[in-house]
């Protein structure tokens, strides 16, 4: 039987990257991931400092860093998702000390939630950026429930079948509750 790790996406990120931004990689991008990018570019565009402080959640230093970096985020050299957070569930992980073996297993079992890109697969490319699930924008409302219908077709998809370990924080689930019911079947362990 396979496994399925639910991993929250984390405030702390790692800088940089070499892989193709988001912007050059077509299809490997879904349509729904482009639409919350654009959205957000647009807003560090056009948002004064008041605006982009609550919908980042942050303020002066780590206010103008999100901005620069989030006003790039199509543009920016992308790192796989696994390397690009960084915090203490990341660093306990030690992806990067795993033998090969493990890797190709947590590369096929760990799916990382985010506010940018949904849900991805360990080796998703992802550019730098801050953004919360509880960000909402005029043009798509409040993250959390834009990305409920998409995230919950693609984990469907994704955890059928599987033994799941759900280390996301309880929000995500909440939002995604009609996944989780109808894969009530499948055996999970918290």
């Amino acid at each position: 039987m396979r496994a399925a790790i639910l991993l929250p996406p984390s405030k702390g990120q790692h800088a940089g990257g070499t892989g193709t931004p988001w912007s050059e990689l077509g299809a490997q991008v879904s349509p729904a991931q482009r639409t919350v990018a654009k959205a957000l570019r647009s807003a560090m565009r056009t948002g004064n400092q008041t605006q982009l402080a609550k919908l980042l959640g942050a303020t002066g230093d780590t206010l103008r860093d999100a901005r620069a970096m989030n006003s790039t985020v199509l543009q920016s050299p992308t790192m796989p998702a696994i390397e690009r957070y960084r915090g203490v569930l990341y660093e306990e992980l030690a992806y990067a000390t795993m033998l090969a073996a493990a890797r190709r297993r947590a590369d096929r079992s760990l799916l990382i939630f985010g506010a940018l890109h949904g849900v991805a697969l360990a080796r998703a490319p992802l550019p730098a950026h801050r953004l919360a699930f509880t960000a909402a924008f005029p043009e798509l409302g409040r993250l959390a429930t834009w990305w409920r219908p998409r995230i919950t077709e693609e984990l469907g998809r994704m955890l059928q079948g599987a033994v799941v370990w759900d280390l996301s924080p309880r929000t995500i689930p909440r939002s995604m509750q009609s996944t989780h019911q109808r894969l009530r079947n499948s055996p999970q362990v918290r």
